[in-house]
């Protein structure tokens, strides 16, 4: 695998931004192979969300629609 990143050429902590990086791909990396740690996140989510309930039903529609196509 290979992870390719622009940054501007200021001064920046090159140790701290790669560590950061490989812990965010690591985490998405997790994320798409586990599915109880996806309904976690998006529980977390939901908690905090000011969706009314028809919009929730209705971006519901959509990741289930975008679910299906990515696994058919």
């Amino acid at each position: 695998m290979e992870v390719k990143v622009k940054v501007p050429a200021d001064d920046v902590d090159w140790k701290r931004f790669l560590d950061k990086a490989v812990e965010l791909k690591r985490f998405e990396l997790e994320l798409e192979r586990s599915r109880s740690l996806q309904r976690v996140v998006l529980e977390m989510l939901a908690s905090k969300s000011r969706l009314s309930e028809e919009q929730a039903k209705s971006l519901s529609k959509l990741v289930n629609k975008g679910l299906a196509k990515r696994y058919k």
